[in-house]
C-alpha cells in the first residue's frame, strides 16, 4: 500500500482566483545531493552565490536556485556559470569586486537568468561587451548592448545597459526598443550622438540618487520626428510639445544656452554634470526648475532668471560657480527664497522680502539658531523641509495666502507654540508638523477642508495642542485633531457647516464646546470618547448625526437635540449619561425613533408614533417575542437590523412611503410567512430577509435596482418570488432557497455571482439573459433538479448545450471556450462535452452521481481543479491528444472517483498536478485537516518519459507503457484487446455450452438477453497468471446499449460500467474471470418465455404463472399483456389461446377489443 497523504490545509476548498506559476527547470542531483540553506551566501570558484527558494507550479514542489553575488576573479572575459554546486543560476544580483573593475571587458550571460539586478554593469570602466546566451527568454544583446525582452513576444524591450568603454561616438538605438533603464548609458567615455528611435516611450532623467547621465561624453540627443512622446532641439531632450526640458547632454561643448520659450518647466537634473555650460537664460514661461537642474554644472556663473519661476527644487543650483559665488546669508532668486547659505547667528530674526512667492526646499533647514520669520503676503509655497530642525523657532506668522506647505516643513520645531493655518492652504506635504512638542495653539483658518475631494492635509500636530480656534471663513471641520488627550478648548467659527468624522474622537480633555446655528452635519465618531465632555446644545439646524457621534462620552448629560432631526447613526449617543437616564421603551429623537430600551424581551405589541420617518438601526434586533408592529404612513426609512431575529413576527405591513430598506433588516425573522415591499422601495440591503425559514412568498419592487446580496439566502421554504428589473447583480441572494421552483432573471442583471442560486433544490429550468456578462462557477451549485439551464440567443458571452455552461472569454485576444457548470438535475449517464470546448473549468461537474463516462473533444486543452470530483459513478474519461494540463489547485480534477480505476493520458499532457488521479479524500475531525488516501491497484496509462509516467511513480501507482508491445494483447477469433501489464499470453474462450450458459442465464432476470459469453485469462507456461494493477478490455460489439458482467466465485454479477466507444465495450478490472454482454431485453408481445418464438410454449407459461405454479412467479409482463390493458389476467390467456389458433380478428397482438 502506498503510504497516505495528509495535507495541513483543507484540500477541497474551492478557490476562486488562481493564477498560472512560471516553472524553472532544477537539477535533480542538486536537489537530493545539497543541504546548503536558503539565504546563506557560499563561494565556488570566483563567483559568490545565495540559494532562493522557488515554487515550480507543475510539479507543485519547492526546490532551490542560486543568484550571483560576486565575481572576484581575475579574468577580462568572463563567463558567468549557468549552473553553480549543481543549482540553476537565474539571477545576477552583484558582481562587483574592487580589485577587478578595470580589467573586465566582456561579460557572457547564461541561458537560465530571468533577472539582472539594477546597476550591476555600471562600474566597469573598460566594458565592452555585454553577450547573452541566444536560448535566453529574458535578455539578449545585440552587438554587445544589453536588452531585456518583452514577456509575450519575446522581442528586445528594453535597453539595459551600453556598456561605457564601447569605442562607437554614434548609436543608434534600434527601432522597437520603448524603453530605457536608469543605468542605460551611464558614464559612456566615447559616445558622443545618441539616436532616439520613434518606438522610445520611457527615458532616464536624473535623480537624487541615480545620477544615470553624469560626467557623461554624450553631446546630442536626437530624437526621430515620429516619437510621439519626445522630441529634441539641437541635441537637447524635450517633451513632445516642449514644455518640458528633460535633458541637456553633460558633453555639450557650448558656454552659452538659452531655454526656448516653449519650456515652462525644467526637470531634475536637466543640466547635472554640463561643466561647459557657463551662463544659462531662462524665458518667463519657465515657472518650475526641478531638484539639482543645474547641480554641478561647475563652470555656470551668469544666470538670467525671469520672475515667473515659482518653484526652484532642492540643491537646483548647488556647486555651481554662480551658487559658490554667493555671499553666507539669505539667497533670493528673483522671487523665490533659495536658501540660507553659511552659519547663521545666535537670535537670528528673519524678515523675508516683499514679493517673494516661494521658499525653496531645505531653505532653512537645521538653522537652530532662527528664532523668528515673518512672511509677506506674497509667499505661497513653502517647500519640503524649509524650517526642519529649526529648534529655537518661536514665532511663526503665516501669509495668508500660502497654498501649500511641504513634507515636514515645519518638523522638529521643538520650541514652536503656536502657528496659524492660512485661509488659501488647499494642500500639504507630510507630517508638517510632526515633533514640533510645544505646540499648544493653532488658528485654523483654512477654508479647505481634508473632508474636501483634491485636498490634502497631513499635519501631524502632536498632543501638546491645547487650544484649536477656527475662523469666521472655515465651513467644514475634519479630523486635524483626533485623539489629542490634552486638547481642552475648542472655538468654532460662525460659518462652520459640518463637523466631520472623528474631528475630535477621543479628546478626553474636552469639557465643552459650542456649536454654531449653521452646523447642518455632525459625522461619525466626532465626538466619540471625549469622557470630559458634560453637556452640548445641538442647534436646530442640525439634521444629520452620524454613527457613534457621543458614544462613550460617558459624562455628556446635558444634552439638547433639536425636534425635526430625521436622521441619527448608530450608537450616536450610546453610553453617554444622557442615554443612560433614559425610560425603558421606545425612545425617540426628533423624528428618528431611536432605540428600544431595556429588556427587550418584553416588546410584544408596538406602535410606532405619527410623524416618524426614520427607523434606526438595531431598534427592535433581538425583540423574540414580538408579534405586531404597527407603522405610521410617515416612515421613509427603515434601518439595518431593525427587525433582526424577531423570531415571533408573523406579518408586516411596510408603508408605501418607505423607500429604503437597510441590511438585515428582517434576518432571522423566523415566523414570517409572506411579504410585500412596496413600489416605492429602490434600495434593498444585503440579508435583508435571510433565514426568514417560514417565508414562502415574497414581493419584490419594480424600481429596485443595485444588487441583490443575500436577500432571501436560507429561506428555506420560500416558493415564490421575482426579480425586480432594475438589478443588476446577484450573489447568495436566493442561496439555500430549497423550495423555490421558479424563477425569470431579468435582462438587466449582468453579473451572476457566487451561490446566487446555491441549493435551490427545486429549480428545474434557469435562463440566463444574454445580457448577463459574468457568471461565477459555483452560482447554481447545489441546483439538484436543474436539467435545463439555457442562454439566451445572442450572448456575447455564454453558449449553453445540453446543460452545460460555456463561457466565451479572450485571452491575449483568443477566444478561449471554458465550460464553467453542468446543470446538477440532468441524469445522463453518458457525457460527450461539446466540440471547441477549450477548458473544463474548475468545479464543472463537482458532485455529479450519474456520470460514468466523459468523451472529451480534441479542443480541450486544460482540465482544472476539482472539474469532476467526487463523481462517483465516473469510471471512464476519454482524455484526448490536445489536452496539456491536468490542475490541482485547491484539489485533484479527479479526486474522491472511486470507480475511475485507471485513465489513460496521451503524451501531450504537460502537466498533472498533485492528486489530480487515483486519490479519495475525507476529513480528519480530529486532527482537523484533510487526508488523501490512494486507491489500491490505480493504474496510468501512457508512454514512458512523459508526465503520466512521472506521476504513476511519484504516487505509487501501476503504469502501463502502451509502446511495450508485451502489454498490448488482441485475440484474434474475438477481436477482444487487453491492455495489461503482465508478461503472458491473452487466452480467449466464448463459453456456448448449454450447461454452463444456462448457469449464467439463471444469474439474470428475464429483462436481460445474453449476447456473449467470454472466459478471459491471462496465461504463462500453460498457468493463468493475475496482471499488476489494472487492465483495459475492449469487446466488439454491435449494441451500444449492451453492458458487461463479470461472473465472481461467489455467483454474482458485477456490472463493469463498460463504456461503448469505436464498435468496441471498453472497462477496466483488476482481474480476469468470465464476462457476460448482455443487452436490455426487448419485449415481443406474446413471447413470454423470452426464445424469440410466440407458440404454445408461451401459453403453458402463462397458464402456469396465473395458477401460481412455484417457479412461474418472474414472467415477461410486458410480453404477457397481449391485450394491452395493463394488467395481465385470464383474458390474455384467452386472447393468447385464439391468436395461436389463429381465430379471425386475433391474427395480430395486441388484441384490445376487451
Amino acid at each position: 500500500m502506498f503510504k497516505k497523504r495528509k495535507i495541513v490545509s483543507v484540500l477541497l476548498a474551492i478557490i476562486t482566483v488562481f493564477g498560472v506559476f512560471t516553472s524553472l527547470p532544477f537539477s535533480a542531483s542538486a536537489a537530493e545531493t545539497n543541504s546548503e540553506s536558503v539565504g546563506e551566501t557560499y563561494t565556488s570558484g570566483d563567483f559568490g552565490y545565495e540559494l532562493v527558494e522557488r515554487y515550480d507550479g507543475d510539479t507543485e514542489q519547492s526546490y532551490n536556485v542560486a543568484r550571483i553575488t560576486e565575481y572576484s576573479g581575475s579574468d577580462t572575459d568572463v563567463i558567468i556559470p549557468s549552473e553553480i554546486d549543481g543549482y540553476k543560476v537565474v539571477a545576477i544580483d552583484e558582481l562587483y569586486y574592487s580589485e577587478n573593475t578595470d580589467k573586465i571587458k566582456s561579460f557572457t550571460i547564461p541561458e537560465g537568468v530571468s533577472y539582472i539586478k539594477d546597476y550591476v554593469f555600471k562600474n566597469y570602466d573598460n566594458l565592452e561587451n555585454i553577450f547573452v546566451n541566444a536560448q535566453n527568454e529574458d535578455y539578449c544583446d545585440i552587438d554587445g548592448v544589453l536588452f531585456s525582452l518583452n514577456y509575450e513576444t519575446k522581442a528586445p524591450y528594453s535597453l539595459i545597459i551600453y556598456p561605457r568603454a564601447k569605442s562607437n561616438t554614434t548609436y543608434q538605438i534600434p527601432e522597437g526598443i520603448n524603453n530605457l533603464e536608469f543605468a542605460a548609458f551611464y558614464k559612456c567615455s566615447n559616445l558622443i550622438n545618441l539616436n532616439v528611435p520613434k518606438s522610445i516611450e520611457s527615458f532616464p532623467v536624473v535623480g537624487w540618487v541615480d545620477k544615470c547621465w553624469e560626467n557623461n561624453s554624450v553631446e546630442n540627443i536626437n530624437v526621430s520626428s515620429d516619437n510621439e512622446t519626445y522630441s529634441s532641439v539641437d541635441g537637447v531632450l524635450f517633451n513632445k510639445d516642449k514644455t518640458k526640458l528633460i535633458l541637456y547632454p553633460a558633453g555639450k561643448k557650448q558656454a552659452n544656452y538659452s531655454i526656448l520659450e516653449t519650456v515652462n518647466e525644467i526637470l531634475d537634473g536637466a543640466f547635472y554634470t554640463a561643466n561647459n555650460l557657463k551662463s544659462i537664460e531662462i524665458p518667463d514661461s519657465v515657472v518650475s526648475i526641478g531638484e539639482e537642474a543645474f547641480g554641478y554644472a561647475e563652470n555656470l556663473s551668469d544666470i538670467k532668471i525671469s520672475d515667473s519661476v515659482s518653484v526652484i527644487g532642492d540643491d537646483a543650483f548647488d556647486n555651481t560657480s554662480w551658487y559658490n559665488n554667493q555671499e553666507d546669508g539669505v539667497i533670493y532668486i528673483n522671487k523665490c527664497l533659495y536658501e540660507y547659505k553659511g552659519w547663521m547667528p545666535e537670535n537670528t530674526s528673519i524678515s523675508i522680502k516683499d514679493g517673494t512667492k516661494s521658499i525653496c526646499d531645505n531653505a532653512f533647514s537645521y538653522c537652530s539658531n532662527l528664532i523668528n520669520v515673518e512672511f509677506p503676503n506674497s509667499v505661497t509655497y513653502i517647500g519640503e523641509k524649509a524650517f526642519y530642525d529649526c529648534d529655537s523657532l518661536i514665532d511663526v506668522k503665516l501669509s495668508e495666502n500660502i497654498t501649500y506647505l511641504g513634507h515636514n516643513a515645519f518638523n522638529a520645531c521643538e520650541n514652536l507654540k503656536s502657528i496659524n493655518i492660512p485661509e488659501q492652504l488647499t494642500k500639504t506635504g507630510w507630517d508638517v508638523f510632526e515633533n514640533c512638542s510645544n505646540l499648544e495653539t493653532v488658528y485654523f483658518n483654512a477654508i479647505a477642508s481634508n473632508d474636501d475631494e483634491d485636498v490634502y492635509f497631513n499635519f501631524s500636530f502632536e498632543n501638546s495642542v491645547k487650544t484649536v480656534i477656527y475662523g469666521d471663513k472655515v465651513t467644514k471641520v475634519a479630523s486635524d485633531f483626533n485623539n489629542n488627550s490634552n486638547l481642552e478648548r475648542v472655538v468654532l467659527g460662525s460659518n462652520v457647516k459640518s463637523i466631520g468624522s472623528n474631528a475630535f474622537s477621543d479628546c478626553t480633555s474636552l469639557k465643552s464646546i459650542t456649536i454654531p446655528e449653521n452646523v447642518a452635519e455632525i459625522g461619525d465618531s466626532a465626538f466619540y470618547g471625549c469622557t470630559n465632555l458634560t453637556s452640548i446644545t445641538i442647534p436646530e439646524s442640525v439634521t444629520e448625526i452620524g454613527d457613534r457621534a457621543f458614544e462613550n462620552c460617558t459624562n455628556l448629560l446635558g444634552l439638547q437635540i433639536p425636534s425635526n432631526i430625521e436622521k441619527i447613526g448608530d450608537d450616536a449617543f450610546d453610553d453617554t449619561a444622557w442615554y443612560n437616564n433614559q425610560p425603558d421603551g421606545l425612545l425617540y429623537i426628533g423624528k428618528v425613533l431611536y432605540a428600544y430600551k431595556g429588556d427587550k424581551t418584553k416588546a410584544t405589541d408596538v406602535e410606532i408614533k405619527e410623524g416618524t420617518k426614520v427607523i434606526s438601526n438595531d431598534v427592535f434586533s433581538d425583540c423574540v417575542n414580538l408579534k405586531n408592529v404597527v407603522i405610521p404612513d410617515s416612515v421613509n426609512s427603515i434601518g439595518s437590523s431593525v427587525f433582526e431575529n424577531c423570531t415571533s413576527l408573523e406579518s408586516i405591513t411596510i408603508p408605501n412611503g418607505v423607500t429604503y430598506i437597510g441590511n438585515k433588516a428582517f434576518c432571522g425573522c423566523t415566523s414570517l410567512a409572506s411579504i410585500e415591499i412596496p413600489d416605492g422601495v429602490t434600495s434593498i440591503g444585503w440579508s435583508a430577509f435571510s433565514k426568514c425559514i417560514s417565508l414562502k412568498t415574497a414581493k419584490l419592487p419594480s424600481k429596485s435596482t443595485g444588487a441583490l446580496l443575500d436577500t432571501f439566502s436560507y429561506c428555506e421554504n420560500l416558493e415564490s418570488t421575482n426579480i425586480p428589473d432594475g438589478i443588476v447583480a446577484l450573489q447568495s441572494t436566493f442561496d439555500g432557497c430549497k423550495k423555490l421552483k421558479n424563477i425569470t432573471i431579468p435582462k438587466s442583471v449582468i453579473k451572476i455571482y457566487r451561490r446566487s442560486f446555491g441549493d435551490c433544490m427545486s429549480i428545474e429550468s434557469i435562463t440566463v439573459p444574454a445580457e448577463t456578462q459574468l457568471v461565477v462557477q459555483d452560482a447554481f451549485s447545489g441546483c439538484t433538479s436543474l436539467k435545463n439551464l439555457t442562454v439566451e440567443n445572442g450572448s456575447e458571452y455564454y453558449y449553453s448545450v445540453d446543460g452545460m455552461l460555456v463561457a466565451k472569454k479572450k485571452y491575449d485576444n483568443k477566444l478561449i471556450n471554458k465550460l464553467i457548470y453542468y446543470a446538477e438535475g440532468n441524469t445522463e449517464e453518458n457525457i460527450s462535452i461539446p466540440s471547441g470546448t477549450d477548458i473544463i473549468g474548475q468545479v464543472a461537474f463537482e458532485g455529479n452521481k450519474a456520470i460514468k463516462s466523459v468523451d472529451l473533444p480534441d479542443s480541450v486543452t486544460q482540465i482544472m481543479y476539482s472539474a469532476f470530483a467526487n463523481c462517483s459513478s465516473l469510471g471512464y474519461i476519454n482524455i484526448p491528444d490536445s489536452v496539456k494540463r491536468i490542475s490541482s489547485y485547491g484539489s485533484g480534477a479527479f479526486v474522491n472517483c472511486p470507480n475511475l480505476k485507471c485513465v489513460t493520458v496521451p503524451s501531450s499532457v504537460e502537466r498533472i498536478g498533485e492528486y489530480s488521479f487515483g486519490y479519495n479524500s475525507y476529513f480528519n475531525k480530529e486532527e482537523y485537516r484533510t487526508e488523501l488516501n490512494p486507491y489500491d491497484n490505480f493504474t496510468i496509462m501512457g508512454k514512458t518519459g512523459t508526465a503520466a509516467e512521472t506521476y504513476a511513480n511519484e504516487n505509487g501507482f501501476t503504469f502501463i507503457d502502451l509502446d511495450n508491445k508485451n502489454y498490448n494483447h488482441i485475440d484474434n477469433n474475438s477481436g477482444i484487446g487487453v491492455i495489461a501489464k503482465a508478461d503472458a499470453e491473452l487466452v480467449v474462450k466464448e463459453i456456448s455450452d448449454k450447461e454452463n450458459l444456462d448457469k449464467i442465464k439463471s444469474l439474470f432476470d428475464n429483462n436481460k438477453s445474453i449476447l456473449n459469453v467470454y472466459d478471459i485469462t491471462l496465461s504463462k507456461n500453460g498457468k493463468k497468471v493475475q496482471h499488476e494493477g489494472m487492465a483495459e478490455v475492449s469487446i466488439p460489439c454491435k449494441d451500444e446499449n449492451a453492458k458487461v458482467y463479470r461472473v465472481e466465485s461467489d455467483n454474482t454479477l458485477t456490472d463493469m460500467q463498460a463504456v461503448y466507444k469505436d464498435g468496441y465495450l471498453k472497462f477496466y478490472t483488476e482481474h480476469f474471470s468470465d464476462y457476460v454482454v448482455a443487452s436490455p431485453r426487448k419485449s415481443v408481445l406474446g413471447d413470454i418465455n423470452n426464445d424469440s418464438e410466440v407458440n404454445a410454449k408461451d401459453r403453458m407459461m402463462l397458464t402456469r404463472y396465473l395458477a401460481k405454479w412455484s417457479g412461474y412467479e418472474n414472467i415477461d409482463m410486458t410480453a404477457a399483456d397481449v391485450n394491452n390493458d395493463g394488467d395481465v389476467n385470464a383474458k390474455d390467456r384467452m386472447v393468447l389461446t385464439r391468436h395461436l389458433a389463429k381465430w379471425q380478428g386475433y391474427e395480430t397482438l395486441p388484441f384490445d377489443k376487451f
